[in-house]
């Protein structure tokens, strides 16, 4: 398993580099589009959506919502965060044996897709757009969630003891938990002093890398929710060895668009 996911990674990392770097801009929207519009649709299954042309027009609702997304840019963000905190609730309740605050009703995750997906799209184009450097900036938030991701694994198959929440993803540890943690906080002091940011910007960078970290891990056990609840093992076969595109970018649903915010913040600052 670990060499099959070691292969599709090594094979896609060249090419999600390739996008970020050269593709102008409104491709690059398309290509974010397409891969936001899968995940869309084995979202649909996750969320109760199961005849087909429903699922269709579920698709097709999200991709009619990028626009509403791109015109309301910073108040969507601050309302996915706002809603992320709903579902970190949800699933904290959850993992101890409650109800998940409405999230055990599919019509609710189904509209909380609404959201999030078209949020996960905004917050991949809005950098390019917005900043000088803009693209290092979103290449930065991806490797600080996938530092969690890569971090989290490693050494929880090596110490991980503890398990996380036995409810939700038996296999994951608090040990993993804060190696994912510190590979973020790591990669986060790096990239601030490799791209020469004063002090008080890479403290701000340390902090916002935390949350994303923590809001990221979050995106992965809820998504563990939804499928264990669908009582499915993965949201796709798209991937040998991971899974589903959703799988793959569960965490990117809940840390990207706080690390976004957080970015457009703190230009708005000086």
């Amino acid at each position: 398993m670990l060499k099959r996911r070691l292969l599709t990674a090594f094979i896609l990392l060249p090419f999600i580099l390739l996008a970020i770097w050269f593709l102008p801009a409104r491709p690059f929207s398309w290509v974010a589009g397409a891969l936001i519009a899968w995940a869309a649709w084995e979202w649909s299954v996750l969320a109760g959506i199961t005849h087909k042309f429903a699922r269709i027009l579920y698709v097709v609702l999200i991709l009619l919502l990028f626009p509403v997304a791109r015109s309301l840019e910073l108040i969507w963000l601050i309302a996915l965060v706002v809603l992320w905190i709903w579902a970190i609730i949800g699933v904290i309740i959850y993992a101890k044996g409650g109800a998940p605050l409405g999230f055990q009703y599919a019509w609710i995750k189904a509209c909380f897709g609404l959201f999030i997906l078209p949020g996960t799209w905004l917050a991949i184009i809005l950098m390019p757009y917005l900043f000088k450097g803009g693209r290092t900036l979103l290449l930065l938030g991806l490797l600080i969630i996938w530092a969690v991701d890569i971090g989290a694994y490693f050494v929880g198959r090596s110490t991980g003891r503890r398990a996380l929440t036995k409810r939700i993803s038996p296999n994951k540890t608090w040990e993993g938990l804060y190696g994912g943690l510190g590979l973020s906080i790591l990669v986060a002091i790096i990239s601030g002093f490799l791209l020469h940011w004063a002090t008080p910007h890479v403290i701000f960078l340390i902090g916002l890398s935390l949350l994303t970290a923590i809001f990221s891990v979050f995106g992965d056990l809820f998504e563990s929710m939804m499928k264990r609840q669908a009582n499915v093992k993965d949201s796709g076969k798209a991937l040998p060895g991971h899974g589903g595109i959703l799988d793959r970018i569960d965490s990117m649903l809940a840390g990207l668009p706080l690390f976004t915010l957080g970015i457009m913040l703190l230009n708005s600052s000086h």
